[in-house]
């Protein structure tokens, strides 16, 4: 973004500060989780989660054609989101169509808690994100993310919180993922919770954007990077 902006010839101070997260409440946590077990039903299928826009963007459809192809038959897809290019009774029926009922459930995120508490898994296969709030929301609850190189999120390779990789390669890290099994999965979420709060937590960003207007107003800053 700081490159986009100076490419246009402004020259004037940039400073380039992350979305600040919040760290997760407990009894917020337990509520969600005890209203999508409600919904889902008591079961002990693992869940791998798609919390996003139901936008051609996100790569709805392809994600669900790419996980009835890849992921285990006992894990469960939810998709949860605001209605856009398509409704919730869309993607239900169109995975209706392909004879995979009850393999795929999706749920209009309007009103409702996040889901991220009942999810061992994350995916988004954006075609782009400036930031991607909810890659950094799941982090947050602990949740491993597995998501496409266009969102700037390729430390989850280095950090093994999960795993950032071009579209082309989506498909197997889905079986690759699965294949790691729940604690696994859990192991890297640890991981990802403690990344993400250290780095993305509001502490951080206030206070980098607090030293730079200070700086500004004094006159002795040309740029925060």
């Amino acid at each position: 973004e700081a490159a986009d902006i100076r490419s246009l010839g402004f020259r004037q101070p940039i400073c380039v500060a992350p979305n600040g997260i919040t760290e997760p409440i407990t009894a917020e946590v337990e509520a969600a989780r005890n209203y999508w077990t409600q919904i889902l039903g008591a079961t002990e299928r693992p869940v791998a989660l798609f919390y996003s826009r139901l936008h051609r963007k996100k790569r709805v459809l392809e994600l669900i054609d790419s996980w009835l192809d890849n992921s285990p038959k006992d894990w469960l897809l939810l998709v949860v989101g605001i209605p856009e290019d398509y409704s919730p009774e869309m993607l239900e029926d169109y995975v209706m169509r392909t004879g995979n009922s009850g393999r795929v459930r999706v749920y209009n995120g309007a009103g409702r808690p996040p889901p991220y508490s009942v999810a061992s898994l994350f995916l988004l296969a954006s075609h782009g994100e400036n930031f991607g709030q909810s890659i950094a929301e799941a982090l947050a609850h602990g949740v491993p993310a597995l998501v496409t190189n266009t969102t700037p999120w390729t430390a989850l390779n280095s950090n093994g919180a999960g795993w950032c990789l071009p579209w082309a390669d989506y498909s197997s890290s889905i079986k690759a993922a699965t294949g790691e099994g729940i604690e696994g999965l859990k192991r890297r979420g640890a991981i990802g919770r403690e990344w993400v709060l250290n780095e993305y937590s509001w502490r951080k960003p206030s206070t980098l954007l607090s030293n730079f207007y200070t700086a500004l107003k004094a006159g002795t800053v040309a740029s925060i990077p």
